[in-house]
Parts: structure tokens; C-alpha cells; sequence
């Protein structure tokens, strides 16, 4: 079962992960690494902190599948 809901800062390293992982396995066929690392490196903490404040300012949601984040979307009012 899908179920949507608004983010939480919980939500915020298991969104980065989905971010990370899709762009560095879908999109490795017609990328380069180089390409690929600047479009979604890794964070460091601040880095992270700094995605969560912005997550946290939109109306962002999340949807979860048997409780693993699935996708997110972000609403512009």
C-alpha cells in the first residue's frame, strides 16, 4: 500500500538517499561519474542540515511503500 504524507525531519536522510541512489544508478548509463557527483554528491552533515531547512520551508510530502520512502514532492503555493 502507497501512503502520502508531509515530510518530517526524519524523513530527511532516507530522501536524500532515494535522491543520491537515482541519479547515480538510473542516470549512470548516460552520465558521466564527474557529472554525476556534482549533480548529487555526497553531503556532509551541514549539507544535509542545509536540504532538511529547505524540505521543512515547503510543503513537501513523501510517499511510503511496506515503510521505505518511495518518492517526494515538493508544492509550490
Amino acid at each position: 500500500m502507497l501512503t502520502i504524507r508531509r515530510f518530517t525531519e526524519n524523513d530527511t536522510a532516507a530522501i536524500l538517499a532515494l535522491f543520491y541512489d537515482t541519479v547515480h544508478h538510473v542516470n549512470a548509463a548516460h552520465y558521466t561519474p564527474a557529472q554525476l557527483d556534482v549533480w548529487a554528491p555526497s553531503l556532509d552533515a551541514k549539507q544535509l542540515a542545509q536540504w532538511q531547512h529547505s524540505l521543512m520551508q515547503h510543503d513537501t510530502f513523501v510517499a511510503t511503500a511496506l515503510l521505505a520512502l518511495v518518492m517526494l514532492q515538493q508544492m509550490a503555493i
